[in-house]
């Protein structure tokens, strides 16, 4: 027969699960502000860690919730809260180790988020500390002389024990955000911001919860299928958001970045079929605007294609009828302009450099004329993706010249 748990018992677990849910709720919202390059990670190296591409900083992050209430309010966060010393000994812990294994720990940040109330004392010296007014001695002699019971003294002693440059690193690099209630609520205020709804039009007010519930069972399932054993990347907030943001299919413009665009081979099929026709130039080092253009509506169409396999918009037979459509448009403009070059070559008759040129010319500028369900960035830029491959050419001879260099090379 299963023991009855005590009211006590079950008060702990509740706590317990309050404080889970807390710590969820946290990591989704930073899930929610990924950006390009992120890595956001639960229960690995902290609570949660960040790896934030933009600020080039690793972010550990400790959450701390709380019940307890005075006054409908949340008790404070005091100098000698058990919350606040648990996370400086265990920071300082983690630094000791990594110190200890030699690993560079230059970039590293933290961060205490808590639902509890502001009645820190500690704050102002810290600020002031690392705003230079005060020197290490002080803000170390005002920690040393905080009342602390038994448990928190030994978490101090955890502080005290590691190098005194571990110590000035870790103070002037943390930061205590205090009154973090209504997670939930948080979660939709930063959807609204970061797809900018409009929190007045029901359509965006619909979306935003919509988005908000689907993101939060599937953090919740994801981190239970893995075991927390998992990296998150705005990749994972894209491939949820865009079907319920964009439900007619329509996703945006994904466009490479300058690095992307600059570390295209410039012996690519496609440089070389466009050089060889004069619409490309790369004798110098630096690509001129018209050919940054280029590439860069090339690598949009193939981003576009890959975001619309990836979060189910198309599948791969409906796209590849997309390109089968576009090769047939090429076509029409090749036999078309190519008719009398091809005549001459049957005739054994070999047609001048100047004409083949000015025929190929010709083609290429009719199916850059040529516009879509897509728009004109997906159709260029889907013409030079088959002419990479190649599948098309702009020459009359691009068979023979391009697919023989692309099956030796």
């Amino acid at each position: 027969m299963e023991k009855k748990r005590t009211i006590a018992e079950i008060h702990s677990a509740a706590k317990t699960q309050m404080g889970y849910f807390y710590q969820l709720m946290c990591f989704v919202k930073a899930f929610v502000r990924l950006e390009s390059g992120d890595e956001l990670h639960y229960e690995k190296k902290d609570d949660i860690d960040l790896s934030s591409a933009t600020r080039g900083k690793q972010i550990l992050i400790q959450v701390k919730h709380t019940v307890q209430k005075r006054n409908d309010k949340y008790i404070n966060i005091k100098d000698n809260s058990q919350e606040l010393w648990h996370t400086l000994g265990t920071w300082a812990y983690f630094l000791k180790e990594q110190e200890d294994n030699h690993n560079d720990i230059s970039n590293y940040e933290f961060l205490l988020i808590t639902n509890k109330e502001k009645e820190l004392a500690l704050l102002q010296p810290l600020t002031d500390f690392q705003n230079g007014i005060i020197s290490f001695d002080e803000i170390l002699n005002y920690i040393n002389n905080i009342r602390l019971g038994e448990t928190n003294n030994t978490e101090r002693e955890k502080f005290n024990k590691i190098s005194p440059a571990l110590q000035q690193r870790l103070l002037n690099n943390m930061t205590i955000i205090t009154n973090q209630d209504n997670m939930v609520e948080q979660i939709e205020t930063c959807i609204y911001d970061k797809y900018s709804l409009k929190h007045n039009d029901v359509c965006d007010q619909n979306k935003a919860k919509h988005l908000k519930d689907t993101i939060i069972s599937t953090i919740f399932e994801d981190l239970y299928k893995t075991n927390c054993n998992r990296t998150f990347t705005i990749d994972d907030v894209t491939e949820i958001a865009n079907p319920i943001l964009y439900p007619d299919k329509k996703l945006p413009i994904r466009k490479p970045t300058k690095k992307d665009i600059l570390g295209v081979d410039k012996n690519s099929i496609f440089i070389q079929q466009l050089v060889d026709i004069g619409e490309l130039n790369t004798e110098d080092d630096v690509y001129d605007e018209i050919d940054l253009g280029i590439i860069a509506d090339k690598l949009t169409a193939e981003n576009y294609y890959d975001d619309l396999l990836k979060y189910h918009f198309k599948n791969y037979d409906e796209i590849e009828s997309y390109k089968k459509s576009k090769k047939k448009q090429w076509r029409n403009s090749f036999n078309n302009f190519n008719f009398d070059l091809i005549n001459h070559c049957d005739g054994n008759v070999s047609p001048t450099e100047f004409m083949i040129t000015k025929c190929a010319t010709q083609v290429l500028h009719e199916v850059r004329t040529i516009s879509d369900e897509y728009g004109q960035v997906i159709n260029d830029g889907t013409f030079y993706s088959l002419s990479d491959i190649p599948e098309i050419g702009w020459r009359y001879d691009w068979k023979t010249k391009y697919k023989k260099e692309n099956s030796n090379g």
